[in-house]
């Protein structure tokens, strides 16, 4: 989870097929729409409707081992 209001980030190649569906580390699964793709990056950016939702952290690629 990218925002807490409900956009994700994810690669494009995982997010191929309808209807789409998000499940939530709690279990709840939403139904999603993608509102933004590029598939020669291999970026897009579904989105759920709801909000208040735990987000992720931002890494450092310098970290990365």
């Amino acid at each position: 989870m990218w925002h807490s209001d409900g956009l994700i980030l994810a690669n494009a190649h995982v997010v191929d097929h309808e209807p789409l569906r998000v499940v939530l580390p709690y279990g709840d699964t939403l139904s999603a729409r993608v509102v933004a793709q590029d598939k020669h990056l291999d970026i897009t950016a579904p989105a759920v409707d709801a909000t208040d939702l735990t987000t992720i952290g931002i890494g450092e690629s310098r970290r990365l081992r």
